[in-house]
């Protein structure tokens, strides 16, 4: 049986309060395990587990990939590694910049504007 305020209690002590998340990590992941607890600390919160259990699309984490390889993305390279049209592209963008809150956007609209961490 997993005890809910022995996994908050160990949060807190794991992670110093917020120390985690200020460090841009992830929330580790606390399961009951032989009569333990197992945790396990992530080191990188845009790997591809980390991503999926974010609820991003595929597409999604196709483009969190090319921004870690190339620093940031437009949405006419969005359209051109996903194979999609102007208007799924600026959905999945916007959804990334605005509910999921993984990417700063640079610029307002049109051809200037960027995507980055």
């Amino acid at each position: 049986m997993f005890y809910p305020d022995l996994k908050k209690s160990f949060w807190f002590t794991v992670a110093s309060g917020t120390a985690m998340k200020d460090a841009g990590l992830p929330e580790p992941d606390m399961v009951e395990f032989n009569g333990g607890l197992l945790v396990t600390i992530f080191k990188n919160k845009y790997s591809i587990e980390q991503l999926k259990k974010s609820g991003l699309n595929e597409r999604q984490i196709a483009a969190v990939q090319y921004i870690i390889e190339n620093g940031k993305i437009t949405n006419k390279e969005y359209q051109k590694i996903n194979d999609i049209s102007k208007a799924t592209a600026t959905r999945d963008l916007s959804e990334l910049y605005e509910t999921h809150k993984i990417l700063i956007k640079t610029g307002s609209t049109g051809v200037g504007t960027e995507y980055a961490f």
